[in-house]
């Protein structure tokens, strides 16, 4: 897995997303994925296709759905919606979202597993 593809991905749906996603996301969270970007590689994100018809990889994917549960959830029971979605995905996401209790700790998983 190449981790600046990832933080590329992510950034550029966040990018599409616009700032008012952006700004509920922390600083130093945001400049990390900023930073670590192949800005060289710039994913083209449609906003009328679904996330997974997007030909991202799964862990951009999973980044994108951990900023939304730890940034961008107004209830608890939509946070809990979207850690069930993403627990019940790809055995090794799992284990990494099961070891993860925040965005700040996965971005750390991806870049410890490159």
């Amino acid at each position: 897995m190449d981790i600046t593809k990832v933080l590329s991905e992510t950034y550029a749906v966040l990018e599409k997303l616009g700032e008012r996603y952006i700004s509920l996301i922390p600083k130093d969270v945001f400049a990390d994925i900023e930073a670590g970007r192949d800005k060289t590689y710039t994913p083209i994100v449609d906003e009328d296709k679904d996330l997974d018809k997007q030909g991202l990889s799964k862990e951009a994917i999973a980044l994108i759905f951990s900023l939304k549960r730890d940034y961008m959830c107004d209830t608890q029971e939509e946070k809990d919606g979207i850690t069930a979605i993403m627990e019940a995905n790809d055995e090794k996401l799992k284990a990494m979202f099961a070891n993860a209790k925040s965005t700040m700790q996965l971005l750390r998983m991806f870049k410890e597993n490159k």
